[in-house]
């Protein structure tokens, strides 16, 4: 079996309800993580665990409902750039 085929049956085992609290709960613990390194106590080992962990989740979502097999570098591109204009122009109001 395939991961892809894994992470999909995973997916359809415990059903969408499931699966996305579980990314919920995912994204959470990687939080957590990001918060202790910016208290300078993190360990990076547990950091990209949990960056791991939230990406099998979201392949399986990509797997159940077939979208975005390859994802697409110039559209990453766009949103970033896009991001840093609205920054440069003030879009947000960024309070660090």
């Amino acid at each position: 079996m395939t991961y892809e085929e894994k992470v999909k049956q995973i997916f359809e085992t415990f059903g969408y309800k499931k699966q996305r609290r579980k990314l919920a709960e995912e994204v959470d613990e990687f939080n957590d993580e990001v918060l202790l390194f910016e208290k300078g106590i993190g360990d990076i080992e547990k950091l990209e665990e949990e960056f791991r962990d939230i990406n099998v989740v979201l392949d399986g979502f990509r797997e159940f409902y077939e979208i975005l097999k390859e994802l697409d570098q110039e559209y990453k591109n766009f949103k970033a750039d896009r991001t840093l204009k609205r920054v440069e122009d003030g879009y947000y109001k960024i309070n660090n």
